[in-house]
Parts: structure tokens; sequence; C-alpha cells
């Protein structure tokens, strides 16, 4: 007998993802809803050894209506596709209202890194997600983002590997320009992993 290689859960949570996953960008780190944060801790860290918001493991992921986000793509001039293809610095600068966005995870990172950063610097890099995404789905992203640190490339080879069993290749793109060059040359990746 055979063993499914994804839960129906899991499938059914990556659908539900690539149906609502909409991509990355630069987002104004004071227009990112959170509550209350304490980060004095984050702050020495950002001061000693900086920021890194480039860092897949330091994205914030966010939730907004679809309309939020074709308002900010139309402000920036900026395609709905480059959101999904870009990365490090040509990852788009997009501006929300203040509401339009909430932050899922990375309170303390977004408020060290407002204290810490010069005006013209108080932007992160958020993923971002439409609003009406299941309990399921927001609790798994909660926590892959709050796992991350340690096995961002076995996560991303992972998730390579699943959204190319799934035809996905926008969603293979994107998680395959977060490796490095060299490791996007390795043979497991020319080969389809």
């Amino acid at each position: 007998m055979r063993r499914a290689f994804f839960t129906e859960d899991e499938v059914k949570q990556s659908d539900e993802r690539r149906l609502k996953y909409q991509g990355t960008a630069r987002v104004k780190i004071s227009e990112i809803e959170f509550g209350a944060s304490n980060s004095s801790g984050l702050c020495d860290v950002f001061r000693k050894s900086r920021c890194r918001r480039f860092e897949l493991s330091n994205y914030v992921p966010a939730t907004l209506s679809q309309e939020a986000l074709t308002e900010a793509l139309n402000r920036a001039g900026t395609p709905a596709r480059s959101l999904l293809l870009s990365s490090g610095k040509d990852i788009p600068f997009l501006s929300f209202s203040k509401g339009q966005l909430q932050g899922l995870y990375g309170r303390h990172r977004l408020h060290a890194g407002f204290k810490v950063l010069a005006p013209a610097e108080r932007w992160w890099t958020v993923d971002l997600y439409l609003h009406d995404i299941s309990d399921a789905l927001r609790t798994s992203i909660v926590e892959e983002y709050s796992n991350e640190k340690g096995s961002i490339d076995r996560e991303i080879y992972r998730k390579l590997r699943q959204y190319e069993s799934e035809g996905n290749e926008l969603l293979c793109q994107k998680w395959l320009t977060r490796l490095s060059d060299c490791k996007r040359k390795h043979p497991a990746v020319d080969k389809g992993i």
C-alpha cells in the first residue's frame, strides 16, 4: 500500500495558501497593525547587527483585503506578478492606509525596527495574504514564521518540491529566488528536486 505524501488537511491548506498568498512587498512599519510590544532586547540586536529585513527568516506575514492590495499596486504602478517574482532590493515598495494591513507575526521585530531605523528607512519586508484565510491556515502561517530560524534551506527545498508537484510555476519561481546562486545551481534543484 502506498502512503500519501501530504495529508488531506495539508493539501487543503496548500490549496488555500495558493489562492490567498499574494506575494511579498516592502511596507512602512507604521502601516502594519499590531498591539503593544516589548522589544527592548531586539533593539539592542538591531543596533549591533542591523535589522536584516531582506532575510527570509525576518519577513513578516500580514493579511489585507483584495481592494487594499489593488489600490496599493495601482498607486505604485506595480503589476501584481512582481510581488511573486521579486527578491532582495527588487521587492516592490507598497503604501497602505492605516488599518489595511493586519500583521500575523513579528510584532516585536517591527516595533524594534521602528525604534532603531531612521525615519526614511522604517519599512519591512512583508508576505501578503488575503484577509479571509481560514483559522487553520492562519495558525499554520504563524507557526511557519515562528519556527523559521535554522531551517530556511530545508523549507525552501520542501516548498519547491511541493509547488513543483502541484504544477504551480509562479510559487515555485518565488521560492527558487530565495536560494543563493550557488544553491540554485545545485544538481538536486536542476533535476527538479
